[in-house]
C-alpha cells in the first residue's frame, strides 16, 4: 500500500507531465539525450517479436520504431494529455498492430500475468520514490524468459555528483530550476531519484529478472553542458563510442540495462 507521502510525490509527477506535456514532449523528441537512449534501445530489442509494452510513452516518439519491426505495440502514459499527443503522432502510422494506448500506473499495470515478450521503460523509474514495485510488475506481466529494457538516470555519473553537489550549495536555485508552473500559478516541485546501477541490477534479480546486457549513454558533463552547450554535444558524440566500456562506460549520465524474466520465476505480487 502507497504511503501518504508516496500518494502525494506521484500526483506531483502527473501534475507536472500534465502541465508540460506539449513542450515536454517537441523538446524530448529532437534532444540528442533522448534519440540517443532511443537508438540503444531499439539495438537491444533488434530481433524480438511479439507484442511489446512501453511505459512512459511520453508524446508517442518510439512507437512507429517498433512497429516497423514487425511487433503488435501497446503504450502507456500517467499522463492523459501526454497520451493525447501520442494518439494525434498515432494517426499518422498505418498498421493493424497498434499502437494500443493505455493510460495506468506502473506499479498497477492492468494486464494480466505473462501478457507481453518485451517490456521497455524508459525514463520512468528515476520519478518513483521506490522501484522495486514496478520491476516486480514488469516481470509479472512478461512471459516467461521475455525481456524488459529499462533506461534510467545513473547515480554514480560524473555528471550527477556534480550536480548534486552545486545542489547542496545552491539550494534555492536548484528548487527555482525544478519546479513547473501550473495554469493557476502555483508550483509544482518534485523529486528526481537518480539509481545507482548495481542496486538496480540486485533489485531486478529479486523480482525474477536476470541481467544480460547493460550500456551507458550521453556523456554530458555538468556544468559544462550549460556553459558550453555546442562543445558539450560534440564531446558527447565523441565519447558515444564507450558506452560499452567497463573502464569508461560509467560516464554516461543514461544507464541502459536489458534483463529477462527467468524461467519459471514466480512473483508473489497480489
Amino acid at each position: 500500500m502507497k504511503t501518504s507521502s508516496v500518494i502525494v510525490h506521484n500526483q506531483r509527477i502527473r501534475r507536472v507531465f500534465e502541465d508540460q506535456a506539449r513542450v515536454y514532449s517537441n523538446d524530448r523528441a529532437q534532444s540528442h539525450s533522448f534519440c540517443e537512449q532511443k537508438k540503444t534501445v531499439l539495438d537491444l530489442i533488434d530481433g524480438v517479436a511479439g507484442s511489446v509494452l512501453d511505459i512512459g510513452c511520453g508524446g508517442g516518439y518510439l512507437e512507429q520504431d517498433l512497429l516497423e519491426k514487425g511487433l503488435t505495440v501497446y503504450a502507456m502514459d500517467l499522463s492523459m494529455k501526454m497520451l493525447r499527443l501520442a494518439k494525434d503522432r498515432a494517426r499518422t502510422i498505418k498498421s493493424d498492430n497498434g499502437p494500443y494506448l493505455v493510460a495506468a500506473d506502473l506499479e498497477q499495470v492492468p494486464f494480466p500475468d505473462n501478457s507481453f515478450d518485451t517490456v521497455i521503460c524508459m525514463g520512468v523509474l528515476e520519478y518513483l520514490v521506490n522501484y522495486k514495485t514496478a520491476l516486480k510488475e514488469m516481470c509479472r506481466i512478461l512471459k516467461p524468459n521475455g525481456n524488459a529494457v529499462i533506461s534510467t538516470q545513473s547515480r554514480i555519473a560524473p555528471s550527477c555528483i556534480l550536480y548534486r553537489l552545486f545542489a547542496s550549495a545552491c539550494g534555492p536555485i536548484v528548487r527555482r530550476l525544478n519546479h513547473s508552473r501550473t495554469k493557476n500559478g502555483k508550483s509544482a516541485t518534485y523529486k528526481v531519484y537518480h539509481i545507482v546501477p548495481w542496486k538496480l541490477k540486485k533489485a531486478a534479480e529479486e523480482a525474477g529478472f536476470k541481467n544480460k546486457e547493460s550500456r551507458y549513454c550521453n556523456f554530458s558533463f555538468f556544468p559544462l553542458d550549460r556553459l558550453l552547450p555546442g562543445f558539450s554535444l560534440w564531446l558527447n558524440r565523441k565519447m558515444g563510442r564507450a558506452s560499452r566500456s567497463k573502464a569508461w562506460g560509467w560516464l554516461g549520465k543514461q544507464y541502459i540495462t536489458k534483463i529477462e524474466k527467468a524461467n519459471g520465476a514466480n512473483v508473489d505480487f497480489h
